[in-house]
């Protein structure tokens, strides 16, 4: 669930102009991820994921959850899979495509759609450590994806959930979270293959204050500009007087 706002206008904005983004007009296959409420797709990882590809996987399977109510099974590489497929993460499926083909650049990402079968993968750093995913325990924050890190699987799901989805992040939090509701949600689109242009993105709101809320920082990432938990209760009695 990404971390959803705090100054939001200024992150959307600069996540805006620091990517440049390729969308190629390819033949559009259709992915079934959901129907009437049912997981159809499974979210495929390698036998040893990157730690940007595990916090995608689960970013990912969280937010199909909010749009459709299903919650899609994940499994590995080791064995093949039935049914439509969602490869987040280079992976030895990946690599049967021959994807990316080119070598992906610092932070680039790509999004493609093949029969049956959506690929999310992006340039990763090489940290294959366990990730614990539960925003509600901040012990579990130091397994996420890094500050500066290479998570360009993170950009993948994140622009996808955006693009094809309607998913949008407001504000930190729930209430700041869109996730339009379809049942049955069938994805598909060109391929989008974007990279950098600004090395480094950041946001520098005031620190120090002893208010902090757990959903700041994962809201930062899905924002492409990670950034520490900053003083939320104040922009909240700004925005919502």
């Amino acid at each position: 669930m990404p971390y959803r706002q705090q100054l939001s206008l200024i992150l959307i904005a600069l996540a805006a102009v620091s990517l440049g983004s390729a969308a190629t007009a390819q033949e559009n296959n259709s992915v079934v991820l959901a129907r009437e409420g049912q997981p159809v797709a499974t979210i495929v990882l390698a036998e040893r994921p990157t730690c940007a590809a595990q916090f995608a996987a689960e970013e990912l399977r969280y937010h199909l959850q909010q749009v459709t109510g299903a919650v899609l099974p994940m499994a590995t590489d080791a064995a093949p899979v039935a049914g439509p497929r969602i490869l987040v993460g280079e992976s030895q499926q990946t690599a049967a495509l021959q994807l990316p083909g080119e070598p992906l650049a610092s932070q680039e990402y790509l999004i493609r759609f093949l029969p049956d079968t959506l690929v999310l993968i992006g340039k990763d750093a090489d940290q294959l450590t366990a990730v614990q995913y539960d925003p509600d325990n901040p012990v579990g924050y130091a397994t996420w994806p890094q500050l500066f890190s290479e998570q360009g699987t993170c950009y993948a799901v994140y622009d996808f959930l955006e693009r094809y989805c309607g998913v949008r992040w407001f504000r930190p939090g729930e209430l700041g979270t869109v996730c339009p509701q379809r049942a049955t949600l069938t994805v598909s689109g060109p391929d989008v293959r974007r990279s950098l242009e600004f090395k480094y993105r950041y946001a520098y709101p005031q620190m120090g204050s002893s208010a902090y809320e757990q959903y700041t920082n994962l809201w930062n990432w899905g924002n492409r500009a990670p950034a520490e938990a900053a003083k939320v209760e104040e922009v909240e009695a700004l925005a919502y007087p």
